[in-house]
C-alpha cells in the first residue's frame, strides 16, 4: 500500500498567484505590471532580497503574464491554456533552475544551446534561476554573452539574496529590483487571513511574536504559523514560545536585570533553569543580545513605539532599567553578547562558553570599556596633531589637562605669535643652526640657574653628535635598516672628549635595549669613531636617565608640572603657569 501526503505546506498553499494578491513590494509590482501592459519586456531581470520576501513567487506570477493569452490588467488570468500548463508543470517553456545544485559550466551551456529554438508552445521562453550567486565562474563566464543578447523569445529571471557576488558583468545586464523586508503589520495581515481560512484562532501576541521571528520573511512566518496549527485552532502566546523554542519575555527581562545588577549567583541558576526548560542557548544569547539593542534603543530615543514593534507597557517596563543603564554600558553588553553568539556557533562546551563569559561581563568595572575607548581615542587624536606638526595644539590640550587636575591654576593663553615673544630676554633660547628641526629632541636650552627644570646647556658639556645625521645616512644607506629605525627618535650627545651618549625618549625602552646589544655598540663605535677621527666609546641612556634633574618625586602636582614643562622644552612652545 502506498501512502500518498496530500498536505501542502502552508505557504506553498496561499503562494500569490497574481501581482494583486503580492504582500507590498509595491515598486517592484507596478514596474513589471506597467511593462507587461506596455509590452515593454526586458530579455534579463535580476530580483534581490532576503529570504521570504517574494522573489521566486514574482518570477512565477511575470513568467505566467507574459504568456498569458488573455491578461487582466497586467496580471495572469491563471484559467487560459498556458497558465494552467505552466502551474501543473506541462509546459515546459518555463523552466526553473536551482543554481545551487547546476552551478556548473555543463549546466548553463545547456541553456546556451537550448535558447535558440524557438518556444514549443507559449511566447516566451522563460528562464528563472534561483540563487543564482551559487554558480560558478566559469558558469557566469558561459552565461554572459547569452544574457547580453539572447535571442527575442527569450527571457532570463536571476534571483539571489547575494547580489554582491555576482559579477559587475552580470549585473549591467539585467533590470534590477531590490526586494524590501515584509513590514511586521503586513506579516500580521497575511497570518490573520491564512488562519481565518484555515478555522484556527490565534491570539494578538502570538501573531506579533511570529511577526517578530519572521524578521521580514513571509514564508518563515507562515511556516511557524503552519507548525503551530498543529496544536489545535486555538493558539495562545504561550504556544508559540513552546514550538519555536524560546523563552517567555518575562524571563528575559528578569535575566536582564539580575545580569545588569552582577548578581552572578542568579544569573547561574537562571541559566540552569534555562538548560532544564530545554531551551537552547544560542537561540536564548540571540534574543538577549537583541533585548539590550531594544533597550538602547528605549534610551537613546523620545518615541522607540516608533521603531520597536511592542506593546506600549513592555516599552514603559523597559523604559525603567534603561534609565539605569549608561549608553557605553549598553553598548559594550551588546557587543560581549554578539562575541558569545559568535563563539557559540562553534564549541562543543556551549553552557561552559556561555556561563564564563556571562561571569566576564559581570565582573566588569561599569564604564569601562567605554573610559578605555575614551583614553585611546584622545591618544590617537594627540598623535595625529604630531604628525601633522601641529604642536601648538597638542601643547594646549596638555595645558588644558593640567588646568583640569590643579583648579589653583590658570590655563596659559594661545597666541599664533612667535613664542620668543613670550619670553623675557634671559630666557630665550639660543639657535644652533647645526640641529635639524624635524629632531624630537632639541638641543640643551640656555637658562636661568635658579630653574630646576630646563635642560643642561653646553657648559655642562652635553653637546648634540656633530656627525649624528651623517651616521643615520650611513645606517640608512649600508643594509642596517634595522638599526636605523631603532635610532631614528633618539638623540646622540657628546659627554667627554671621547664619550658619547645616545639618548632614547620615555616610553621605547625596548629600542635602547636592542641599541645596546654588543654586536651593534662596536658596529655604532666604529662608525662614529670613523667619522669623528678619532676614538669614541657609546653608552646608551634613557632620557630619564640622561637627564635626571626632569624627572621629580615631591607630589603628584610636582611631576605633572614637569612633564608640562619638558613638552614645551621639546616643541619650543612657552610655559607659564600663573598662580592666583
Amino acid at each position: 500500500m502506498v501512502m500518498v501526503l496530500s498536505y501542502l505546506a502552508l505557504y506553498r498553499r496561499l503562494r500569490p498567484q497574481t501581482f494583486d494578491d503580492v504582500v507590498e513590494q509595491q515598486h517592484v509590482v507596478r514596474t513589471l505590471r506597467n511593462s507587461i501592459i506596455q509590452n515593454r519586456i526586458a530579455h534579463a531581470y535580476l530580483f534581490c532580497g532576503t529570504r521570504g520576501t517574494g522573489k521566486t513567487t514574482m518570477a512565477q506570477i511575470f513568467a505566467r503574464a507574459v504568456n498569458c493569452l488573455s491578461p487582466e490588467n497586467g496580471n495572469p488570468c491563471n484559467k487560459c491554456e498556458i497558465c494552467r500548463g505552466i502551474l501543473s508543470g506541462t509546459i515546459l517553456d518555463v523552466l526553473e533552475i536551482d543554481a545551487a545544485s547546476n552551478n556548473s559550466v555543463d549546466n548553463i551551456r545547456e541553456i546556451r544551446d537550448e535558447v535558440v529554438y524557438s518556444p514549443s508552445q507559449a511566447r516566451y521562453k522563460v528562464y528563472i534561476i534561483d540563487e543564482v550567486h551559487m554558480l560558478s565562474s566559469g558558469a557566469f563566464n558561459a552565461l554572459l554573452k547569452t544574457l547580453e543578447e539572447p535571442p527575442s523569445h527569450v527571457i532570463f529571471i536571476l534571483a539571489t539574496t547575494e547580489p554582491h557576488r555576482l559579477p559587475a558583468t552580470i549585473l549591467s545586464r539585467c533590470q534590477r529590483f531590490d526586494f524590501r523586508r515584509i513590514t511586521a503589520k503586513g506579516i500580521i495581515g497575511s497570518l490573520e487571513q491564512a488562519a481565518a481560512e484555515s478555522g484556527v484562532n490565534i491570539d494578538q501576541r502570538a501573531l506579533k511574536l511570529i511577526a517578530s521571528l519572521a524578521d521580514g520573511a513571509l514564508r518563515d512566518a507562515f511556516s511557524i504559523l503552519d507548525q503551530c496549527m498543529t496544536l489545535g485552532n486555538e493558539i495562545s502566546y504561550n504556544d508559540v514560545l513552546s514550538v519555536v523554542g524560546i523563552v517567555n519575555r518575562d524571563f528575559i527581562d528578569e535575566f536582564a536585570r539580575v545580569l545588569y545588577e552582577r548578581n552572578i549567583p542568579a544569573v547561574l541558576e537562571m541559566v540552569d533553569q534555562l538548560l532544564m526548560d530545554g531551551k537552547d542557548i544560542l537561540t536564548f544569547a540571540n534574543d538577549l543580545t537583541k533585548y539590550f539593542r531594544d533597550l538602547l534603543i528605549v534610551k537613546l530615543t523620545g518615541n522607540p513605539e516608533n521603531i520597536l514593534d511592542m506593546p506600549e507597557d513592555r516599552i514603559d517596563s523597559m523604559k525603567s532599567l534603561a534609565g539605569k543603564i549608561d549608553k557605553d554600558e549598553l553598548i559594550a553588553i551588546i557587543r560581549q553578547l554578539s562575541a558569545i553568539s559568535s563563539d557559540l556557533k562553534s564549541s562543543t562546551q556551549p553552557r561552559i562558553i556561555f556561563e564564563t563569559e556571562l561571569i566576564r561581563i559581570c565582573t566588569n568595572t561599569p564604564g569601562k570599556t567605554a573610559q578605555l575607548e575614551d583614553r585611546l581615542t584622545l591618544l590617537e587624536k594627540r598623535l595625529s596633531e604630531f604628525e601633522k606638526g601641529n604642536v601648538q595644539n597638542l601643547f594646549i590640550q596638555q595645558s588644558q589637562t593640567i588646568q583640569g587636575k590643579f583648579p589653583g591654576q590658570q590655563n596659559i593663553k594661545s597666541n599664533p605669535q612667535s613664542p620668543q615673544e613670550h619670553q623675557e630676554p634671559e630666557q630665550q633660547k639660543t639657535e644652533n643652526p647645526g640641529t635639524s628641526e624635524t629632531q624630537l629632541f632639541s638641543p640643551p636650552a640656555e637658562a636661568e640657574t635658579s630653574k630646576p627644570n630646563t635642560r643642561p646647556d653646553d657648559d655642562d658639556g652635553k653637546k648634540p653628535l656633530p656627525v649624528w645625521d651623517k651616521l643615520m645616512k650611513l645606517l640608512r644607506n649600508s643594509g642596517k635598516p634595522m638599526l636605523y629605525n631603532i635610532l631614528i627618535n633618539a638623540k646622540a650627545y657628546m659627554t667627554g672628549e671621547n664619550q658619547a651618549a645616545i639618548v632614547f625618549e620615555t616610553g621605547i625602552e625596548f629600542h635602547k635595549k636592542m641599541a645596546s646589544s654588543p654586536e651593534n655598540i662596536k658596529y655604532l663605535q666604529a662608525a662614529i669613531s670613523q667619522l669623528m677621527g678619532k676614538e669614541i666609546s657609546i653608552k646608551c641612556y634613557m632620557e630619564n636617565e640622561f637627564f635626571p634633574q626632569f624627572t621629580k618625586a615631591s607630589g603628584p602636582e610636582d611631576d605633572t608640572e614637569s612633564k608640562a614643562r619638558l613638552i614645551a622644552q621639546k616643541f619650543e612652545v612657552p610655559f607659564t603657569v600663573i598662580e592666583d
